[in-house]
């Protein structure tokens, strides 16, 4: 099972997570995480999981592993993952893809390094139409 799995990260690069604000009804920062299709080739059974770590207050911290199915995933769009409480953002948050693409599985882990999300860093993303922190491989 492993042999099937994808291992060259210049393959299947075309995916990544994006991390957007919003401000909402009570004009709070709202912020959300998507995965974004930069490619030509949809994604097919899209499992996505996250995480948080990291050390507060001198002390390790670890959230819960949450997983996601998210189906399908159109070339040149995005589906919605989490929405995300920005105080987590003191922690790595840490967020693990696996998906079909022409028959091949792959694997990618993007890591957002603590206290590296705010709104100074959005820039502006085509496929979601708004603003948004994007990482890939």
């Amino acid at each position: 099972m492993l042999k099937d799995i994808e291992l060259d990260i210049s393959i299947g690069a075309e995916a990544g997570i994006a991390i957007t604000c919003k401000i909402n009804e009570d004009l709070e920062e709202s912020w959300e995480v998507y995965l974004i299709n930069q490619g030509n080739l949809d994604f097919s059974n899209v499992l996505v999981t996250c995480k948080g770590y990291g050390i507060i207050n001198n002390e390790e911290r670890t959230t819960s592993t949450m997983r996601y199915f998210l189906g399908d995933v159109p070339t040149f769009s995005a589906k919605l993952i989490e929405p995300v409480n920005a105080e987590l953002f003191v922690l790595h948050n840490e967020y693990f893809i696996t998906f079909y693409m022409d028959g091949n599985i792959f694997d990618k882990k993007i890591i957002f390094p603590a206290h590296s999300i705010s709104t100074d860093v959005l820039a502006e993303n085509s496929i979601l139409g708004m603003k948004a922190l994007v990482k890939t491989l």
